[in-house]
């Protein structure tokens, strides 16, 4: 979903965008799932709030692949992602 918003060029440079969820965010998750809120302040207007979604699902991970993910991210070599 595109998001646009008209505001005056004088208050571009003060806009606060920012995202609000609740984590670690952990598998399972299904497409289109609720996992957080894209906050837009605007300065002196209202404050624009949108739903994030996954983008795609996410099994969980078995007991090998996530201790195994665990001691990656405890040796820095890595993201709950990689």
């Amino acid at each position: 979903q595109k998001i646009r918003a008209t505001i005056p060029s004088t208050l571009k440079n003060d806009l606060k965008v920012q995202v609000i969820y609740s984590g670690p965010i952990k598998a399972p998750i299904k497409q289109r799932e609720q996992i957080g809120t894209l906050q837009i302040i605007i300065p002196r207007g209202p404050t624009l709030e949108f739903p994030l979604q996954a983008g795609k699902s996410i099994d969980e991970l078995g007991f090998i692949a996530t201790t195994l993910t665990k001691f990656k991210m405890i040796l820095g070599k890595g993201t709950p992602s990689q």
